[in-house]
């Protein structure tokens, strides 16, 4: 970790805020609240012993310099604003007290490096004064008459240390991380006495979302409503990987063997007697016929856990094929987005419906990661375990690829231990 700063030392000049989805299983109870730890304690007594005695405290209770009980670590990593890398910030309860680092790895990879989407991003090339945001800065300070005119404008590259400057109190944003549908600047820095100082925002460092809790609780209602084994099934936009619309398959568990799957799949999706065996034999996820497509084909898709049908579509030629099952889908709105991610997928997975091979890793992992930015896995592990998911590129129609088209189709089984 490069030139980590300890945050209790700087409390009055830095403010960490957000809070861990504790969903993931940190195995402490994070509904009840720190008590006061002096008000029940008998006369000379003090804070710390108090505390001892009291239950462990919980990440989303954590503060710079603020009291604490126990051991627990709260720590996350978020990407760098330039391409590649990742800082980790967090704190930790030592000695009855919060102690919070942030990680400024990420200010010195991306040093002299130019911001990543200049389109979407803040625009420092034009102005001096800083960007419109969804939330005001808390570091950017009052505007007054010695403000910095357009004559030294902010550099088009987050400066590094070594860089010189010469409009005092000259402050510009770089980067951008979103959360909660709103993007903040990942680096602000200041013009003073001749160089630059700079910091890292951490605006989104575990974002509180509106909308997420109640997503969140309102899916793992209908996920956990019985004991039985599921398949949460999100379509996504190919080109801009939007979350189109989502829907749930749940059953007992029970698995099948291929005849079983085949059969199955053909009477729910139309596909599957016939076609490749994509999946392999005696998968652990999902059972994946693809019946190539000459003029006219498809893919059908049976749960090894449920053996469920839980995904069908159509593939054809001079037109586009149609999602054949599920055939109601739940608006992607009740996903939220912007969420803090809890847990993991399990094992992961992809197949190309193009070509019917495997999925590069690549596309698996960028496809999975606007799903772990919903309230699919903090759902998920509220309740059970997520256990693992499918990806399929589903391209609705044959020959020249048609990417308006076509959707990322994401199979995310869970559920109770068996």
């Amino acid at each position: 970790m490069n030139r980590s700063r300890l945050l209790a030392a700087l409390a009055p000049l830095l403010l960490v805020t957000g809070c861990l989805d504790s969903g993931g299983g940190d195995g402490v109870d994070d509904t009840a609240t720190i008590p006061d730890a002096q008000a029940d304690t008998a006369e000379g007594t003090d804070t710390l012993d108090a505390l001892e005695d009291a239950r462990p405290s919980t990440c989303d209770e954590m503060g710079a310099g603020e009291t604490c009980v126990g051991t627990v670590s709260c720590y996350s990593s978020s990407p760098c604003w330039c391409n590649g890398g990742s800082t980790q910030s967090g704190c930790a309860c030592v000695n009855g007290r919060w102690l919070c680092v942030i990680d400024d790895s990420c200010y010195f990879a991306c040093s002299g490096v130019d911001v990543v989407d200049a389109d979407s991003g803040p625009d420092v090339a034009d102005s001096a004064e800083p960007p419109d945001s969804a939330e005001p800065s808390d570091t950017a300070g009052p505007t007054d008459a010695s403000a910095p005119d357009a004559t030294d404008p902010c550099p088009a590259a987050a400066p590094g240390f070594e860089d010189s400057c010469t409009s005092d109190g000259l402050q510009c944003d770089f980067g951008q991380e979103c959360c909660c549908g709103a993007c903040y600047p990942s680096l602000s820095c200041t013009c003073s006495g001749g160089s630059w100082a700079c910091f890292a925002t951490d605006a989104c460092f575990h974002p509180a979302c509106a909308g997420c809790d109640a997503a969140r609780d309102a899916l793992a209602a209908t996920l956990y409503t019985k004991q039985l084994g599921f398949t949460v099934v999100v379509r996504l936009d190919h080109a801009s990987l939007d979350v189109l619309g989502y829907t749930v398959v749940a059953g007992a568990y029970g698995g099948v063997d291929e005849a079983t799957a085949r059969a199955t799949a053909q009477a729910a999706t139309g596909f599957g007697a016939q076609g490749m065996l994509l999946s392999g034999a005696d998968p652990v996820d999902d059972w994946v016929f693809y019946q190539s497509p000459g003029d006219f084909g498809g893919v059908g898709v049976v749960s090894a856990r449920t053996g469920l049908a839980v995904f069908g579509g159509s593939v054809i030629w001079s037109g586009s094929g149609d999602i054949t099952w599920p055939t109601s889908w739940s608006p992607a709105s009740d996903l939220a987005s912007g969420c803090a991610s809890t847990g993991g997928f399990g094992t992961t997975r992809g197949f190309d419906l193009v070509t019917g091979g495997a999925l590069s890793s690549a596309d698996v992992d960028a496809v999975l990661a606007e799903v772990a930015a919903t309230a699919v896995l903090p759902a998920i592990w509220q309740g059970g375990y997520a256990f693992d998911a499918v990806v399929l590129r589903y391209p609705r129609s044959v020959g020249v690829f048609d990417p308006t088209t076509a959707e990322w189709i994401v199979l995310v089984s869970g559920g109770w231990l068996e």
